[in-house]
């Protein structure tokens, strides 16, 4: 089985065997398994272990980047074509459903649907003013 590394800045996609999931770049992987096959994640050091139900393990390399503004993201395609955001955080396995794979990359906004803006940077500029409004008041405490 293959899985697909697709890059977020870029949307290029890179086919790669599941033995030798590594990440150099904020990137989605999209396995062609479904829900039920995933038993749970597991976060070990900077690896993503996805624990299937038969027993199998998945390694994503370096999944939590040290300082990453940009999260990786896994998403699970059904046979049917349904995708599904999984959400990695430890637990029981836990999804969404992804209508537009566009929609965790930059290139919709690239291709002129959209501001420009990723989710950081307007949170990033609400922060700021923030910041900016509190020094100009006076800040002090």
């Amino acid at each position: 089985m293959n899985a697909e590394v697709i890059a977020k800045a870029t949307g290029a996609v890179t086919e790669v065997s599941i033995d030798s999931i590594d990440l150099t770049v904020p990137s989605i992987v999209r396995l062609d398994i479904t829900r039920a096959e995933v038993a749970g994640f597991e976060r070990q050091g900077h690896d993503l272990v996805i624990r299937l139900a038969n027993g199998e393990q998945i390694r994503v390399a370096d999944f939590y980047m040290d300082g990453a503004t940009i999260p990786n993201d896994l998403v699970l395609r059904e046979t049917d074509g349904t995708q599904w955001l999984a959400r990695v955080g430890g637990g029981s396995p836990r999804f969404s459903i992804l209508a537009d794979l566009e929609d965790l990359t930059g290139t919709a906004a690239a291709a002129g649907g959209g501001s420009g803006l990723t989710i950081p940077a307007i949170l990033g500029g609400i922060g700021a003013a923030g910041a900016a409004t509190a020094l100009a008041l006076g800040g002090g405490g």
